[in-house]
């Protein structure tokens, strides 16, 4: 697995790229922010191969451009109709960014926040693992509890697979729907 630098944020925090490889061409590269896959080159039936993500070439563009290309998107993915919702009797307001809802976690959710990355052991079967993780506070985009979460990228061994893992934990009731948005 390879890490190089991707660039600074507007506020001067660094982002990583990291490149994973299962040896039989499939390549995987994913950023820190918002644990956006970048890449993901297949190998069609003559082993050509190519880069089957629709993204951008710079970090400029996922700040400043992205509608949602290759992110993490939580705490929750899809619509929260107007931007509210009853949880155990009380009603939490949420961050709009769609009209009058909540869309994928809010105007700064999951996507738009920087991830702590690392390589981890692949377990058997599997060439390469990265696990990405982030804690969001409580009351982070209006949602109520602490919710750690980390998200594991995995290419097989044996073939050109890629696996998504997600885990998470949290302090109190809370909703959540993870998921991931690449456009292939």
């Amino acid at each position: 697995m390879k890490r190089r630098d991707y660039g600074l944020l507007p506020d001067g925090r660094p982002v990583h790229e990291y490149t994973l490889s299962n040896g039989l061409g499939l390549t995987l590269t994913a950023i820190t922010l918002g644990g956006i896959v970048t890449g993901l080159w297949v190998p069609d039936a003559q082993g050509r191969s190519a880069n089957v993500v629709l993204g951008f070439d710079n970090l400029g563009d996922y700040v400043h451009r992205n509608p949602a290309f290759g992110i993490i998107v939580g705490r929750y993915g899809n619509r929260i109709a107007r931007a509210r919702f009853e949880l155990d009797g009380e009603v939490h307001a949420l961050s709009c960014n769609d009209g009058p809802n909540c869309l994928h976690g809010g105007t700064e959710g999951f996507g738009h926040r920087l991830w702590a990355a690392e390589p981890v052991e692949p377990q058997p079967g599997e060439a390469a693992a990265l696990q990405l993780s982030y804690t969001s506070p409580h009351g982070e985009q209006g949602f109520p509890g602490e919710l750690a979460v980390q998200v594991r990228y995995a290419l097989s061994a044996t073939a050109n697979t890629w696996r998504i893992d997600y885990t998470a934990t949290t302090d109190r009731a809370t909703v959540i729907n993870l998921t991931h948005h690449d456009y292939f």
